[in-house]
């Protein structure tokens, strides 16, 4: 009897600290993302696209809008490929 007492506390416990561990996340990051009003075409330059150890720079030369999609699409992909082989190669 004294045995099943001590396994019920136990059992109580674990749950009791389960319970605190997943329900009481004090380390949250409380933030708000910033609204990022249109832009419309006329209203782009240049786009600009700066990693650690490069940055490229594309200039406006009468590039319509879904060029510019497929551009940036492009890029990004350049970009982030550089950025997995850089972190393999270390």
């Amino acid at each position: 009897m004294k045995q099943y007492k001590k396994n019920i506390i136990l059992i109580a416990l674990i749950i009791v600290l389960s319970l605190y561990v997943v329900l009481h996340k004090k380390d949250r990051t409380n933030y708000k993302l910033p609204d990022i009003p249109d832009i419309s075409e006329k209203n782009i330059t240049k786009l600009e696209i700066a990693a650690i150890t490069s940055s490229i720079i594309l200039k406006k030369k009468q590039v319509t809008g879904i060029l510019i999609r497929k551009i940036i699409l492009q890029t990004i992909i350049k970009l982030t490929e550089c950025l997995a082989l850089s972190r393999i190669s270390k």
